[in-house]
């Protein structure tokens, strides 16, 4: 009967020195796992920060592109203008005149 007891309590022990150890590997996988979970939180959070600078840097392009735009809408429209004008003044200046006259004369002849 002491044999039992002496086996059972040395079973006993071992069940919980097992369960000890088991403890010890759970509070081992717990904190690994919350040290990594920190690290992705960080990954995650640079990846929003660089996302977040891209994203201003793209909108000050964008600025910069449609005011670069406009101006170059302001050049083509002045210089369509100037265009415009210097072609009415080729058309009514007097040797141009001179020429049609002289083309119509020798359309006539």
């Amino acid at each position: 009967m002491e044999a039992r007891l002496r086996q059972k309590a040395s079973e006993l022990q071992r069940r919980e020195e097992k369960i000890v150890q088991n403890e010890e590997e759970l509070k081992a996988k717990i904190t690994e796992v919350s040290r990594q979970m920190i690290q992705k939180e960080e990954e995650i959070m640079n990846v929003k920060k660089r996302f977040k600078e891209e994203k201003t840097l793209l909108e000050s392009d964008k600025k910069r592109l449609i005011t670069q735009l406009e101006e170059y809408k302001n050049r083509l429209e002045h210089a369509d203008a100037r265009l415009y004008t210097m072609k009415k003044d080729v058309e009514e200046s007097p040797v141009s005149l001179l020429r049609a006259e002289i083309q119509q004369k020798n359309l006539e002849i």
